[in-house]
């Protein structure tokens, strides 16, 4: 096991300080930082591609070796024909565009507040988002960690990329599915990691947007995006987004893309957003607490222990390390448009860096109000426990902090 708080102070493989020094045990840094024995393989295999390129992927573990030592290229073992060693995609240098508004990754974001809403939603109906946009036929098996998700709603800014040197304020309300990534052994699914999925999001300009699906795959929309901003007023979150309301003929005044509200979010009793109350005041408090308030509500489905094992590993992550997020990242093909050009898996870490922490819970009974249009369909995609399209949450909590979204790394590309 590792002392609380203790996983910071890890260091890398290759990251002694000496070019000519690799180290390798369960003390060192990985995905499991723990002490184990699947630890200490996990930090051979990094200390390994220091050395010598191989293996050139650690299942399981996406942490970098280190910066001291240089990572040579990947050697092809002498007994392997070279026509068979997996083609590397070829890539070219970025061409910068003047105006064209892709800025160069990883983002810095300041002063962000993102309000968590925890909702129940049905397991067969998440797998199959899953199944749909995730499982795609590579090695990686991506199921969801339990019966429910969240609607984040997060204000930030400034938001600042490496280039060029500019910011801008942003929002961002969205679902959020919490999943396990992992693989098939025979029948049975061995769960390797947590990570977060987002298959609905929506931003309040059209730069956020250009930039989070282009390089990472985020599924971005434009929509308009209210929140309260004093604690004097209406505790009211709300997207109005493009949609169809219903698809037909051209000339059709249903079919034609228009704004419509599409969600509501509010307190049952109308009640005001109040102050934030910062009664937990580290990312392990919170993160202990919404474990808590997780099986109190959803107690009845008896999660399974691996479920709870790497939910907590899950707010380890935030705790030590980072959140990781995984996309669909792909580009419809000019020729065929039913074809993509390029469509990988991508898996990428938000890292929560330095700034004042602070969270606690929401007070008040909230309930989310959907409509549903031919285009966007909330609650019969996502499964959730709806009566007359409203949505109770199960409970909610905001949290204050700065983070980075840094570059990740393709799992599996299908084109």
């Amino acid at each position: 096991m590792s002392v609380p708080g203790s996983v910071r102070s890890r260091l890398p493989s290759a990251g002694t300080g000496y070019t000519n020094l690799v180290m390798a045990g369960d003390w060192t840094l990985s995905a499991i930082s723990s002490g184990c024995v699947e630890a200490a393989v996990m930090s051979g295999m990094h200390a390994s591609r220091a050395l010598c390129g191989v293996p050139e992927a650690i299942v399981g573990d996406s942490l970098p070796d280190g910066d001291d030592v240089a990572r040579p290229a990947p050697a092809v073992a002498p007994s392997r024909p070279a026509t068979l060693a997996p083609p590397t995609a070829p890539r070219g240098e970025y061409v910068e565009i003047d105006g064209n508004n892709t800025p160069l990754q990883p983002y810095a974001a300041q002063n962000v507040t993102m309000y968590n809403f925890v909702l129940e939603a049905d397991m067969d109906r998440l797998q199959a988002i899953l199944d749909r946009q995730l499982n795609l036929g590579g090695p990686t098996v991506y199921r969801p960690l339990g019966p429910f998700l969240s609607f984040v709603a997060a204000t930030m800014g400034p938001m600042a990329p490496a280039a060029p040197k500019a910011w801008l304020a942003e929002k961002d309300f969205g679902f959020w599915i919490p999943v396990l990534a992992g693989q098939m052994d025979g029948g049975r699914f061995e769960a390797l990691r947590p990570a977060f999925f987002i298959p609905y999001l929506w931003v309040d300009d059209y730069l956020p947007q250009q930039a989070g699906r282009e390089v990472f795959g985020y599924p971005k929309g434009v929509g308009v995006l209210t929140n309260p901003t004093a604690p004097h007023e209406p505790a009211e979150f709300s997207i109005d987004a493009l949609v169809v309301p219903r698809y037909g003929a051209a000339g059709d005044p249903e079919a034609e893309w228009t704004w419509r509200r599409l969600l509501t979010l509010a307190r049952r009793d109308g009640g005001t957003l109040g102050e934030l109350i910062g009664e937990l005041g580290d990312v392990r408090a919170l993160g202990g607490a919404v474990l808590e308030e997780l099986l109190r509500a959803f107690a009845r489905d008896s999660l399974p222990m691996p479920t709870l094992s790497l939910l907590r590993a899950l707010i380890d992550s935030a705790v030590d390390l980072e959140v990781p997020m995984v996309f669909l990242k792909q580009f419809r093909d000019v020729a065929d448009g039913k074809q993509a050009c390029y469509q990988a898996i991508v898996e990428a870490p938000n890292r929560v860096t330095g700034g004042p922490f602070n969270a606690g819970f929401l007070p008040g009974d909230w309930e989310l109000a959907i409509e549903q249009f031919d285009s966007v369909r909330l609650i019969d995609r996502l499964g959730l426990r709806a009566v007359g399209g409203k949505v109770a949450a199960a409970f909610q909590f905001w949290v204050q902090f700065a983070f980075t979204a840094d570059p990740g790394h393709v799992v599996w590309r299908v084109v």
